[in-house]
């Protein structure tokens, strides 16, 4: 019998990002994207959407050996606000992710580019009716952007936290 975890993941950006509060059993419910100081304040205030979450998975930026610039060095400095502010309160935990084992979980391809991931998520939610439209939403209805990113880090983590625990025999 598996358990239920809710988790944020973030996508950290050099002025912007994205975060999903992602429920493991394969669906979430809260996505935002805005400014790093909005993400941030949210972080830290922890109330609403946020009072049952108390794990964080945010995906890290590595350079795999190539010179990286000031806005992935920006977007680092971000990663490391947004998990202070999460991890203020002691009962919170978390976790970073490269985005490249997000890609390689999501699309079985290192080399991945954000369509393919986009387009083998919204395959795992059903098909183009997990879009939906205005009349008729599915759970992805509104999912753009950076969110994208983010609901992979969340996928990702989930499918390899299932395969933990099946290794640790709690599954």
């Amino acid at each position: 019998m598996s358990t239920t975890t809710t988790i944020i993941a973030i996508d950290p950006g050099q002025f912007e990002s994205a975060y999903v509060i992602y429920e493991t059993e394969n669906r979430f419910f809260s996505f935002f994207q805005g400014s790093n100081k909005e993400v941030n304040t949210r972080l830290w205030l922890a109330e609403g959407e946020f009072k049952t979450v108390k794990h964080l998975v945010i995906e890290i930026p590595k350079c795999y050996g190539f010179v990286v610039g000031d806005s992935i060095l920006e977007t680092c400095v971000w990663a490391g606000r947004f998990i202070e502010s999460w991890t203020r309160n002691p009962e919170h935990t978390h976790e970073t992710m490269p985005r490249k084992t997000a890609v390689t979980r999501i699309c079985l391809k290192a080399t991945a580019n954000d369509r393919m991931v986009r387009s083998a998520l919204i395959d795992r939610f059903g098909g183009e009716k997990a879009i939906g439209c205005k009349s008729n939403q599915g759970p992805l209805y509104g999912v753009k952007n950076d969110i994208w990113a983010a609901l992979a880090v969340a996928v990702a983590w989930r499918d390899m936290d299932e395969i933990n625990n099946i290794r640790a025999g709690k599954k």
